[in-house]
């Protein structure tokens, strides 16, 4: 079974941003609209979280899949490098693109 690709898209943008991109990789990719941005639901839970990134990083990890290689731009970056410092994720692979 191929590890899935969770794409998370930089500041001001949505997941729509990887459409192009998302076929070339040949395996699933899962996009994610950050909070705030594209068609985010916002539970109450990300109300209480606000910006910090560690919450919010925990928040998208509780709606990714067992295991996933995570490839962030921009903000998504900073977040998939949160995930990763987490000892909590070590299910994860992640990947910055800049």
């Amino acid at each position: 079974m191929t590890i899935p690709v969770v794409a998370l898209h930089g500041w001001g943008l949505n997941r729509r941003v990887f459409d192009a991109f998302a076929p070339r990789l040949e395996r699933e990719v899962i996009t994610l609209d950050l909070p705030g941005h594209g068609l985010a639901i916002e539970p109450a839970a990300m109300q209480q979280a606000g910006w910090d990134i560690e919450a919010i990083a925990t928040l998208l990890l509780d709606r990714m899949p067992p295991r996933a290689i995570v490839l962030g731009w921009s903000l998504g970056g900073t977040l998939a490098l949160q995930l990763a410092a987490d000892r909590k994720s070590t299910r994860l692979n992640s990947s910055h693109a800049n």
